[in-house]
């Protein structure tokens, strides 16, 4: 929903239209899917290939790699402060023997 907003400009109501949004403008953009990115990371971290390599090859700027690496282990980190079921309140059922 885009909103537009009113000033008054020599004493007239002048319609203000809001400036499009920088996705938009770019017409660069592109949306790309988490498994795609968490791929491209692991593909440096375990696959024994550079950055430079894996960004050239994904058509992406080291920047962008280093964004998604830092998205990517901020949650691994996050997955491994859940509890397990075995961690979790009470733990294993005991068998009470």
């Amino acid at each position: 929903m885009v909103i537009a907003a009113a000033s008054f400009r020599g004493g007239r109501l002048v319609r203000e239209e809001p400036p499009p949004t920088p996705a938009l403008s770019l017409g660069r953009a592109r949306t790309v899917a988490a498994r795609r990115k968490l791929e491209v990371v692991l593909s440096t971290i375990g696959g024994g290939r550079s950055v430079d390599e894996v960004c050239s090859e994904h058509g992406i700027s080291r920047a962008t790699y280093h964004e998604w690496r830092d998205q990517a282990l901020h949650a691994a980190g996050k997955a491994l402060e859940e509890p397990t079921p075995n961690e979790r309140v009470g733990g294993p059922r005991s068998r009470g023997r």
